[in-house]
């Protein structure tokens, strides 16, 4: 009982008290704030170009609230399935993340123009790949399109991978064998 009646007890309970109303505020804050959807000025213009393109016409005001509904049953979706794992494990949600970032790897990359001389050493090196069905690689200047598209799609593969070999070092790799292997270090 004379501990009940000393000062620091006083103290230690209302500090815990404070720093529990504190801490449920924070957490009802960041709650509040992770069940929030934001549908920005910036995403509703992305949409609204999307549908012109794809419609020949701007949105009315009745479809540009369809695609403001779409926007956030969209997200309250995606949620809901990243809540509940489903993304965690599935193959075709994971290829398209790694399409993606492979894509903006790819773009990141300035694609300088080849001069002549690289697309002749380009073709003598895939020279397989441009051969017609008689057999003979056909001369640069006959296909120097179809070339350059191969040069440009290797170069996007080359800056991809380089992205990758780059992300790739933030990792640790460690591979458990199955039973009965050896140990590999990748």
């Amino acid at each position: 009982m004379k501990l009940l009646r000393e000062p620091l007890m006083h103290f230690l309970a209302l500090g815990g008290l404070l720093f529990g109303v504190f801490a449920f505020a924070d957490y009802r804050k960041e709650h509040r704030l992770a069940s929030r959807i934001d549908i920005t000025p910036q995403l509703v213009l992305k949409r609204s170009s999307d549908f012109q393109q794809s419609h020949g016409h701007p949105p009315s005001p009745a479809e540009m609230r369809t695609l403001i509904d779409d926007c956030v049953r969209e997200e309250v979706l995606v949620r809901e399935a990243r809540q509940q794992g489903i993304d965690e494990d599935d193959a075709i949600i994971r290829n398209r993340l790694r399409q993606r970032m492979e894509q903006i790897a790819e773009e990141q990359v300035s694609m300088p123009v080849p001069s002549e001389g690289e697309l002749l050493v380009f073709l003598n090196a895939h020279a397989n790949e441009f051969k017609t069905a008689n057999g003979p690689t056909p001369l640069l200047s006959d296909i120097r399109e179809t070339v350059l598209a191969a040069w440009h799609r290797e170069q996007r593969r080359v800056a991809a991978d380089v992205a990758y070999q780059k992300i790739r070092r933030r990792y640790d790799i460690v591979i458990d064998p199955s039973p009965g292997s050896t140990s590999e270090s990748p």
